[in-house]
């Protein structure tokens, strides 16, 4: 069906912009200067860039509730001589005659342009006027009258993004009642009002994709709100400290600008989220745990049981995020909820994060992360209530159904790797019931049960002019892929199992470590290889209801690697678009169809880089409680951190441009503020303790140094005077070298000047 042609295209964005008018309308004050002006450039052949008028809208000036943002005085006021005293009163704002709009003077094409692409370009402030026009009806139209204009005092982003706002009608503007304007008092007041359709502009203060208009919003709050660029304003912190609004923009939105930032102190930051030794320890008997926990391992082990049980989280998840600020409009009782980061606006706040019921276990090498892990395993296992509340998702048969009908095709697929039909096999052939898949009944040992019945239909094969006559019995069968994929597209099994991920080399260590330390029978420990090792060494794998009756589960990154390839969610059982078809089906792993009670990442740092397969994976896992266990959580820089963030679903910082904007950028420069709330932020989901401060608790025998003085013979005395020698000698050549090249390059500079 044919759609008539629109006239001009629909710009998403736009501006609502009107041309000067013509000459023949009145335009006050101004109209005969204005003519004057436009004859003396044309004479001289300069450009002729004429003014553009956006409208205010007027429609919610007599509406009971205003959002008034802020109020601001016009200044450098210029008054009709036909109305030699102006007041705003109630008829003011119900006279259709009067127009209240905003001049934009010096507009050149390209700023056009960019006008009309939805992208309003920063004008002077000067060149921007707010007038009260008045129109008239005549015999030759309509003719305008300017009643008075003046400009605000404000930056240039500040006012060029008000009027954009306003275009939008996010924002409009209206003169306070009982405002005065005379020869005496040549100023009016004017509020600033929050539009409601700049809320529904907005999904979420999280929403995270970059529009024009909220830099233009977060341009207007660094002039009319100043206080929201403050550190105490920003992160809620005491200590405030003022920066520099043009400053922040700059550095936040100009992606090509180097900064130099200062070097990461590790040392320091470990110092600031250490834990005290004042924190309450585990107090509870912890039979099957062979060894006597320390103090400084009680009081991690508490903690990490604190952690799961979510005691605190709820309110920490709704107490104060520098993404959703408040800001209390004018009246005081109604306030919006603003993103400083990004210009985000909403009527209702949006905590920072669900409950992370986990954390960073990041104790120095050697202080028994493994037995406090341990630990936490026993305190802290799955009960009944837990069974009941720990999956929230629920995929119906009909969607199940929905998936699996994409695989219904006649074919052969055996799981010995035929694909074709071939004369020299004589035994029965089944049929999958959801696939349709034919297969060798030998090789997927299926003896049939049931009656027999009619033959549904003879074929004739081409082969050797055989005729293959198929029979229907009673039964069902399904098979290997087919049932696999059922259960993958199943909600989850939830197991209380604890799954450890650990690097390769070390899971015999793990799995010796669990083994010493526990009492024997205590635990069920099983090692996961992976569906790829399984179908290689030829051996049975491992079942679901092997992984789900574990207590512990110990696998390696590598699997999860290897695993990715086999998970049904990048598959989704889709085998038919494939070029050449597989002679093998791939198996679904079993790690994302299980719901985790516990999920532990060894070595954590091996997620940090978004780039790896295990990462994707581990991202992909499901589990009440997630972990990362590493002694050395930080590598080089804070960023390091980020990838932890990712795997913990710490929203909204798992996201990389909060984490970047918020923590990272401004930590790096040393923002107080930001420090200070990165510390807190990490103090409650990072436990961190070293050997200095809990050296009092190790119960380690005092150190002792012993000093031996030796005497060399004549033949050791001479070797080592050689060797001084030699090494004297080497170091002074480097150095001279060292200082003829600086000569060199010196002499090169002063000639280069010189010249």
């Amino acid at each position: 069906m044919g759609r008539r042609k629109q006239s001009r295209p629909h710009r998403s964005g736009g501006l609502v912009i009107e041309p000067s008018k013509a000459a023949g309308s009145g335009s006050g004050l101004d109209k005969g200067k204005s003519i004057e002006a436009d004859a003396t450039e044309l004479e001289q052949g300069l450009p002729l860039d004429k003014p553009y008028y956006v409208e205010v809208d007027k429609s919610d000036w007599i509406s009971v509730e205003h959002l008034d943002l802020s109020e601001v005085v016009l200044s450098n006021l210029s008054l009709s001589q036909e109305y030699p005293t102006f007041v705003i009163d109630q008829d003011f704002y119900q006279e259709l005659k009067y127009s209240f709009r905003i001049c934009v003077g010096d507009v050149d094409d390209s700023d056009l342009n960019r006008i009309k692409l939805g992208h309003w370009p920063v004008v002077s402030s000067d060149e921007v006027r707010l007038e009260i026009v008045e129109k008239s009806i005549a015999e030759d139209g309509e003719n305008e009258s300017l009643v008075l204009s003046g400009r605000f005092d404000g930056p240039d982003e500040g006012v060029s993004g008000l009027v954009h706002l306003i275009s939008m009608k996010f924002v409009t503007l209206r003169p306070v009642l009982g405002s005065k304007c005379s020869e005496e008092t040549r100023t009016i007041r004017i509020r600033v009002e929050m539009v409601k359709d700049a809320f529904d502009a907005c999904e979420s203060l999280l929403e995270y994709n970059r529009q024009v208009w909220k830099k233009s919003m977060m341009n207007v709050m660094g002039w009319l709100r100043p206080e929201v660029m403050t550190s105490e304003a920003r992160y809620g912190v005491t200590e405030s400290m003022e920066v520099d609004v043009n400053r922040i923009m700059e550095i936040e939105h100009d992606c090509n600008t180097s900064r130099k930032r200062a070097r990461f102190d590790v040392a320091g930051f470990y110092e600031a989220i250490k834990p005290s030794k004042l924190e309450k320890m585990l107090e509870d008997e912890l039979p099957d745990l062979l060894p006597v926990l320390r103090p400084y391992q009680r009081r991690a082990a508490f903690w990490m049981v604190h952690r799961e049980k979510g005691d605190g989280e709820e309110e920490r998840s709704k107490s104060f995020s520098p993404l959703s600020l408040p800001v209390n409009f004018l009246d005081r009782c109604t306030r919006m909820f603003y993103n400083p980061f990004s210009g985000n606006i909403a009527r209702q706040p949006e905590y920072s994060s669900p409950p992370i019921l986990g954390g960073i276990l990041a104790d120095e090498m050697g202080l028994g992360k493994t037995v406090e892990l341990l630990a936490c395993v026993f305190a802290h296992r799955r009960t009944e209530y837990d069974e009941d509340n720990m999956i929230d998702i629920e995929q119906t048969d009909a969607e199940n159904e929905k998936v699996l009908k994409r695989l219904k095709r006649e074919r052969v697929e055996c799981i010995c790797g035929a694909v074709t039909e071939s004369y020299k096999y004589t035994g029965l052939w089944v049929q999958c019931d959801i696939c349709d898949a034919w297969q060798h009944a030998d090789c997927v040992g299926y003896s049939p049960k049931g009656k027999r019945k009619r033959s549904t239909s003879v074929l004739q094969k081409h082969r050797k002019k055989t005729t293959i006559s198929f029979v229907e019995r009673d039964g069902q069968h399904i098979c290997q892929m087919c049932s696999e994929l059922v259960q993958a597209t199943d909600s989850p099994v939830a197991t209380g199992a604890t799954l450890i991920i650990c690097p390769a080399p070390i899971l015999p260590q793990w799995h010796a470590e669990i083994i010493r330390h526990t009492r024997p029978g205590s635990l069920n420990v099983c090692v996961y290889e992976g569906v790829r090792e399984s179908s290689l060494l030829n051996t049975s794998a491992i079942g679901i209801e092997e992984l789900v009756c574990a207590d512990i589960v110990l696998t390696t990154y590598d699997v999860l690697r290897e695993d990715l390839s086999h998970d049904s969610d990048r598959h989704e059982g889709d085998r038919h678009f494939l070029r050449f078809q597989k002679r093998y089906p791939v198996t679904p792993t079993l790690l994302t169809r299980i719901f985790w009670w516990r999920l532990c990442l060894d070595e954590a740092q091996m997620v940090e880089s978004n780039a790896a397969g295990a990462t994707e994976m581990a991202l992909r896992l499901s589990a009440k409680h997630r972990w990362c266990i590493t002694g050395t959580p930080i590598q080089r820089k804070l960023d390091d951190l980020h990838g932890l963030l990712r795997f913990l679903k710490a929203r909204p910082f798992d996201v990389s441009r909060w984490w970047v904007d918020v923590m990272r950028d401004p930590y790096e420069r040393q923002d107080k503020g930001a420090m200070e709330f990165t510390h807190n932020f990490f103090k409650q989901i990072m436990w961190r303790s070293s050997k200095a401060h809990v050296a009092d608790e190790l119960q380690l025998p005092p150190q002792e140094e012993c000093l031996s003085w030796l005497a060399l013979s004549a033949i050791e005395e001479h070797f080592y005077q050689r060797q001084h020698e030699t090494c004297v000698s080497y170091a002074r050549e480097v150095i001279d070298s060292l200082k003829a090249d600086i000569v060199k390059s010196e002499a090169s500079d002063a000639y280069l000047l010189t010249v």
